[in-house]
């Protein structure tokens, strides 16, 4: 947050300084270079997530509890894990409902959610296109998960059973450090 205060502040005195010497040229490229590395300071801040299909939507942002910024994401065992999806909607749809899988190897297995409607947790339904929506799941991560690596593949599908967005995010479930017992 700081770095983008900074940015904007040098942007401001930059600015000032270049219209009173009357370089207009010279002040676009500032204006438009300052801008591009307040984006890409936000960018970094952000959760690695890729697009796994999405065809009626686009991704804006995907947020993960206890993800900053990192390529393979942590998901503890005994926590709940907050993901929030932030998209845009290419159709108008009646229905969303929500689909998580974890991915290892060629194996996908379905997790089961509390509520698959989307509808029902947050999103405001029926969707129209060109609007902006933020999904947010909760997932307990159970004690009976296996320490591993897993893909976290969450679809929303509209009503016409085709994925609105599709974000993969590569994870990798972890526990508490074992217990070191000195013997004395």
């Amino acid at each position: 947050m700081f770095s983008v205060i900074f940015t904007i502040n040098l942007l401001i005195i930059c600015t000032l300084f270049l219209f009173k010497m009357g370089l207009k040229i010279v002040l676009l490229n500032v204006v438009y270079l300052t801008f591009i590395l307040s984006v890409s300071q936000c960018l970094v801040n952000n959760l690695k997530a890729d697009d796994c299909g999405s065809t009626h939507g686009t991704i804006i942002n995907v947020d993960v509890s206890g993800c900053d910024g990192e390529d393979i994401c942590p998901l503890k065992i005994g926590t709940n894990v907050t993901m929030t999806a932030t998209f845009t909607s290419d159709v108008k749809s009646r229905t969303l409902t929500a689909a998580v899988y974890g991915k290892v190897g060629i194996f996908k297995r379905k997790f089961k959610l509390p509520d698959s409607n989307a509808c029902d947790t947050g999103v405001a339904c029926p969707i129209s296109p060109k609007e902006t929506y933020n999904y947010t799941l909760t997932i307990f991560i159970a004690e009976n998960y296996p320490k591993i690596a897993v893909d976290v593949e969450l679809h929303l599908i509209d009503d016409t059973n085709v994925d609105v967005i599709c974000v993969l995010i590569p994870s990798h479930i972890v526990g508490d450090l074992p217990t070191v017992v000195q013997i004395i």
